[in-house]
């Protein structure tokens, strides 16, 4: 062994005796954790209160503000609504709705088992009467 390999060996000897002289002890420290932990039961029931009385709170101010939108909303309707924008509204055309038609079609996809001539009409064979 080299100096340094006993320098080392040194320090870590009394950095060792050191701990050893300071460190608490282990009953002592056992009972204080008991403490805690007996003085920590009676907390979740004083912050379960807290939280339900939060949560009721906030039921409360949700059904206010459901009420008060309602209401809103049919004051809106009733000045707003006529025959004629509920029939403008629900036969609305676009402009380029002639464009995006014609956009699907092209690039429309066949189905797995789909065929290429399932699209063709086939013409209507009828029998003729001259000869009769």
């Amino acid at each position: 062994m080299n100096d340094f390999d006993m320098e080392l060996k040194r320090r870590f000897a009394e950095l060792r005796t050191s701990d050893e002289r300071d460190a608490p002890d282990f009953g002592a420290m056992r009972e204080v954790a008991a403490r805690v932990a007996a003085s920590s039961d009676r907390r979740p029931a004083r912050w379960l209160a807290i939280g339900v009385i939060a949560a009721a709170a906030a039921c409360v101010t949700l059904a206010f503000l459901a009420v008060q939108h309602s209401r809103s909303d049919a004051r809106v309707a009733e000045v707003w609504w006529t025959p004629d924008t509920l029939t403008d509204l629900t036969h609305f055309v676009s402009p380029t709705d002639g464009l995006l038609r014609s956009a699907r079609h092209t690039i429309e996809t066949r189905t797995l088992f789909e065929s290429v001539l399932d699209g063709v009409e086939m013409p209507v064979q009828t029998k003729s009467s001259k000869g009769d």
